[in-house]
């Protein structure tokens, strides 16, 4: 490595925090809103009963997912909010 060469990486910063910042915002407002509220599986994929997924994801969604959906909120938000760490 050449440590005396100078490198123009300042823009992989300024990418780090907007990123950082919009998924810090995104979880907050879920935690405010108490996500999800309602049918929240239906509406970021559709119906699963007539979608064309892999069986093996649905199989996941249908049997894991929706019994536990507040474990797997809660570990949406936290991973929203840690992100940033």
């Amino acid at each position: 490595m050449n440590f005396s060469e100078r490198t123009y990486l300042w823009y992989i910063s300024l990418l780090r925090i907007y990123v950082g910042y919009y998924l810090l915002f995104q979880g907050v407002r879920k935690f405010q809103r108490d996500f999800p509220k309602g049918d929240w599986i239906g509406r970021q994929i559709g119906d699963l009963t007539n979608l064309d997924l892999y069986k093996w994801y649905k199989k996941f969604i249908i049997d894991t997912v929706l019994p536990n959906k507040e474990v797997f909120r809660d570990m949406i938000i936290i991973g929203e909010i840690t992100d940033n760490v």
